[in-house]
């Protein structure tokens, strides 16, 4: 299972105030101006999830999640899934705490059996696997 996203891409600008006046900045090449409005994001936010959904064959048993950086893969996996795997994207290959917590945080909301294995690995060297 690979999801990609980051909330960092939907950097729109932002206002300063300079000599009493406000100012906005123009989003840089490298910023991507996504998910202007909210509905755009839900969409995008739906899309990722049905991808990924219908990518999963149903007779499955685990997961793994290329560069996992949040919680978000225990809602978008189906619930017939056992075992999520993770791995970084981060160089070190380390999991944050915040995606461990979120990923606890949601598997005991979705209310799924799935272990979520936390797998300190980088995505391009799965050598746990």
């Amino acid at each position: 299972v690979a999801l990609v996203g980051s909330t960092s891409a939907f950097t729109i600008g932002s206002q300063s105030a300079s000599a009493g006046r406000a100012t906005t900045s123009t989003p840089t090449p490298t910023q991507l101006p996504m998910a202007l409005d909210l509905v755009t994001g839900l969409r995008t936010e739906w899309i990722s999830a049905s991808i990924c959904t219908n990518q999963i064959p149903s007779d499955a048993l685990s997961v793994l999640q290329l560069g996992t950086e949040d919680g978000r893969v225990v809602n978008f996996v189906p619930k017939s899934i056992e075992e999520i795997l993770t791995s970084s994207a981060e160089a070190d290959g380390e999991l944050s705490m915040s995606c461990k917590r979120q990923l606890k945080q949601q598997r005991e909301l979705r209310g799924t059996g799935a272990v979520v294995r936390y797998l300190d690995q980088p995505c391009d060297d799965l050598r746990e696997m």
